[in-house]
């Protein structure tokens, strides 16, 4: 997976290692995922991958790390499609943009072609800016 992205986005270079690491250790605590008659997760892993402008590569790295990693029925898979540029986007032109239906759903072809059926994918009105919260403290009790 692109080191490169993760540090010049999250200061962070390390940050699919780790990544990957805690996904594996979360695993070995809870095991495969179990949900109740009515579809209802009782335990399990949930790798929310969130897609970003113009780094479907990592995407794609991401989704064959998953399927190379995992077996089916072992965890659950949700392809995020609710990115909206924000705060210090700004700085990085490459990404101060919303990610286009053509990019998410080349994201989405490559994860039902590699055969993880365990998952969820996302409607493009989960990419509205009314979903992110003022993180001022508002609304916390």
């Amino acid at each position: 997976m692109d080191t490169q992205a993760a540090a010049r986005y999250s200061d962070a270079e390390n940050y699919p290692e780790i990544a990957q690491q805690a996904i594996l250790a979360m695993y070995e605590q809870v095991g495969a995922y179990q949900a109740d008659s009515r579809g209802i997760l009782q335990k399990g892993v949930i790798i929310r991958h969130l897609v970003l402008p113009g780094l479907l590569k990592n995407t794609y790295a991401v989704i064959d790390w998953v399927r190379k990693t995992f077996a089916p029925k072992q965890v659950l898979f949700s392809l995020m499609r609710q990115y909206v540029p924000c705060g210090q986007a700004a700085r990085y032109p490459e990404i101060n943009r919303p990610l286009s239906a053509r990019e998410y759903k080349k994201a989405e072809q490559y994860l039902f072609d590699s055969g993880i059926e365990d998952g969820f994918v996302q409607e493009k009105a989960s990419a509205d800016k009314n979903f992110i919260p003022l993180f001022d403290g508002t609304g916390i009790i």
